[in-house]
């Protein structure tokens, strides 16, 4: 019943930002392109320049985390007061490729084509052209690596970045964690089976929507588990934290 009621109350008092699907739609319904399977993270706390919609594309399997993306400029009405002339802005284009990552409070400003396989850091400021497969932050946002050095550290991460999940877990609840509770870490142990897709990856939160996607579900069965079981994943884990004990 109060779910119900917060849902009715969203609907009321935010028509177009309730949901991810809803504010899409609303872009979509203002000439915007947005693209099968993108996801704005927050979609109240983000800004797209809804009347220059038109001015703005979006590729798919995007996710974009409460950013803004800015088509116009309206600092030319300065020279109305200081001079008396008026040099009207006609906007400019914005276009995010496929597959992209724009990262929170980030900004992109007008004549900005982003390319395809891009991530861009959480709080950036986006003036120019991004090539494809790279990684920019910033303000102004530069180029900090290639995709392909950002997945070699990520590669070379996976037991820090596990164990450090695996540490706040135990510290916090006093027991080892369940592989449900591993949550998206069972990427790296679950066998690709439908059975263990509904169990243990459909139903986790991805970015405020269900991680049901077509994006996760690509990710999940065409990958390979780094272990052959959830035992030796955690063996592994606690092989690395007696080793930094050493």
């Amino acid at each position: 019943m109060f779910n119900r009621v917060k849902q009715y109350v969203n609907k009321v008092l935010y028509p177009n930002t309730y949901s991810n699907d809803r504010f899409c739609e609303y872009i979509r319904e203002h000439g915007g392109v947005v693209g099968s399977n993108v996801n704005f993270v927050n979609p109240k706390a983000t800004h797209v320049d809804i009347n220059r919609a038109k001015y703005i594309s979006i590729g798919d399997n995007c996710c974009l985390s409460a950013v803004s993306l800015i088509a116009h400029d309206y600092s030319w009405y300065v020279l109305g007061y200081s001079d008396s002339e008026i040099y009207p802005d006609g906007g400019g284009g914005i276009r995010i490729g496929n597959n992209c990552f724009i990262g929170y409070k980030s900004i992109v400003l007008r004549n900005v084509t982003i390319g395809e396989n891009v991530i861009i850091g959480a709080g950036s400021v986006v003036t120019k052209d991004i090539p494809s497969n790279t990684v920019w932050g910033g303000s102004p946002a530069k180029q900090l690596m290639t995709l392909d050095e950002y997945k070699t550290k990520r590669k070379k991460n996976i037991i820090r970045e596990g164990k450090m999940a695996r540490d706040v877990f135990i510290e916090s609840n006093g027991r080892e964690m369940t592989i449900e509770e591993c949550a998206f870490f069972g990427f790296y142990f679950l066998q690709r089976t439908e059975e263990n897709y509904v169990k243990y990856i459909a139903r986790l939160p991805f970015n405020s929507e269900r991680s049901n996607s077509e994006q996760v579900r690509f990710c999940f069965f065409n990958s390979k588990p780094l272990f052959d079981s959830y035992e030796n994943y955690i063996s592994a884990l606690k092989e690395d934290a007696n080793e930094q004990k050493k």
